[in-house]
């Protein structure tokens, strides 16, 4: 009896755990056809477990207003959950949102901190926009040296914004 009970709980917890993956991808599935009504009740599931994907996602949705009243405080929220976990697309997403000042007072320094993770990660548009803030001494200290190698970085990698902060193909006095 005791080796049925066991066996019946692995596998539901088997089934158990694969629904909870199923709802991510159909989730996201669901965010793709533009159904966010489905889209948000599953992905919300999955962004209160921590699910990273989830949560950038419900970010999204709360950012634009698609499935649930715009509202960027809750989009900051769900991105910083992401972030902090790590997420590249919701470090740089943050770093954009501190920027500007969307839904959050602007914070330089804090646009830095979010830009510099994500561009840690590889993440080319990440990494011009914090060349430009190297650049213009927004949130960090000014260096020069530190902005023209990450924009070349960013630009090599095929971020053509970074060719505006690139001094190095019209001044190499720099180095």
């Amino acid at each position: 009896m005791a080796k049925m009970l066991m066996a019946i709980m692995c596998l539901t917890g088997f089934f158990v755990s694969y629904s909870y993956a199923g709802n991510l991808k159909d989730g996201l599935s669901a965010y793709d056809k533009g159904d966010y009504k489905t889209a948000y009740k599953l992905l919300l599931i999955e962004g209160k477990k921590g699910n990273a994907n989830a949560q950038s996602r419900l970010g999204i949705m709360y950012y634009n207003g698609q499935g649930v009243p715009q509202n960027y405080k809750r989009a900051v929220k769900w991105w910083m959950r992401a972030a902090e976990q790590g997420h590249a697309a919701a470090q740089y997403i943050l770093g954009s949102i501190y920027a500007n000042g969307d839904g959050v007072l602007p914070d330089y320094r804090e646009a830095v901190k979010w830009w510099r993770l994500a561009a840690e990660q590889g993440v080319v548009l990440a990494k011009c926009h914090l060349a430009q803030m190297y650049a213009g001494g927004l949130g960090i200290t000014t260096d020069l040296k530190t902005a023209n190698r990450l924009a070349r970085e960013g630009f090599d990698a095929g971020g053509q914004y970074c060719e505006k902060v690139l001094w190095y193909k019209y001044d190499s006095s720099n180095y």
